[in-house]
C-alpha cells in the first residue's frame, strides 16, 4: 500500500496546471498565485489521497483511503460505505476517479469494485466481482477508468485484465491475458487506460500497447 501513499498537497500541485490553464484568460502574468493547504482539520477524510478529479461543475473530488470527499472551494462532503445502505459507496478505499459524458462519476476502489455516482440523486450504483457471475465485473481492485467515443466505460483492474462496460446493455466484456493467443493483452495488471493506449504493469516497469493493438481493444 506504500506505493499509493500520495499526500494531498502533491495532488493539488498535480492538478494546478489544469486549473491555471482554465483560468489563464482571467489573470495576467503579474498576478500572484496563492496556495491553500487542505488537511484533516479542514475536512479531508484522510491525508492519504490516491486519486483526484475536478468535474465539469467545478467540484474537486478526492479519493482517499477512508472515503470519497467532494470539495466546493469552501466545504467538504465525504461519502463513505454504509453497511445497511446498498445505495452508498461500496468501499471506502478509493483508487481511481473518472467523469463520463453524462456527468456521472465513476469511482474505482481497492477491493470493492467500481461505483457509478449519480450527481442528481446523490446515490451510487455498485458493480462488484463475484466468482458466481462470469458476466459481471472481473476484479474488485480497480486502477484505471476511461470512456470511448461510444460511451462504453473501460476499466483496468489489478488481476482481471480489462473490462468494457456497455451501459445500454448493462453488460461487461472481458479482455484477459491468454498465453495461447498473440492478440490477447500481455498481462492482467492494467495501470492506466487512455483513448489511444493501455499501460500494462510488468516486473521491470510499464509499457504501452503498440497503437495498432490499442485500437483493436479501444
Amino acid at each position: 500500500m506504500a506505493a499509493k501513499q500520495i499526500k494531498i498537497t502533491r495532488l493539488i500541485l498535480a492538478l494546478l496546471p489544469g486549473i491555471l490553464l482554465h483560468t489563464n484568460n482571467n489573470y495576467s502574468q503579474n498576478k500572484s498565485v496563492q496556495f491553500e493547504s487542505l488537511s484533516l482539520q479542514k475536512g479531508v477524510s484522510l491525508n492519504l489521497t490516491y486519486s483526484l478529479l475536478q468535474d465539469s461543475r467545478g467540484f474537486i473530488w478526492f479519493g482517499t483511503m477512508y472515503g470519497l470527499a467532494r470539495y466546493d472551494g469552501v466545504n467538504y462532503i465525504t461519502f463513505r460505505n454504509d453497511p445497511v445502505d446498498s445505495l452508498s459507496i461500496s468501499f471506502d478505499d478509493i483508487t481511481s476517479l473518472f467523469e463520463d459524458h453524462n456527468n456521472n462519476l465513476w469511482v474505482g476502489t481497492w477491493g470493492g469494485g467500481i461505483n457509478k455516482f449519480d450527481p442528481v440523486t446523490g446515490k451510487f450504483t455498485r458493480f462488484l466481482y463475484k466468482d458466481t457471475d462470469p458476466a459481471g465485473l472481473c476484479d474488485n481492485i480497480i486502477w484505471a477508468i476511461n470512456e470511448d467515443n461510444d460511451g462504453n466505460i473501460w476499466i483496468g483492474t489489478d488481476r482481471g485484465g480489462i473490462d468494457k462496460y456497455i451501459p445500454s446493455l448493462n453488460k461487461f466484456v472481458h479482455y484477459t491475458y491468454d498465453p495461447s493467443s498473440k492478440s490477447s493483452i500481455p498481462h492482467n495488471n492494467i495501470k492506466k487506460i487512455f483513448k489511444d493506449k493501455v499501460l500494462i504493469k510488468e516486473n521491470d516497469g510499464r509499457y504501452p500497447f503498440a497503437p495498432g493493438q490499442a485500437e483493436k481493444i479501444l
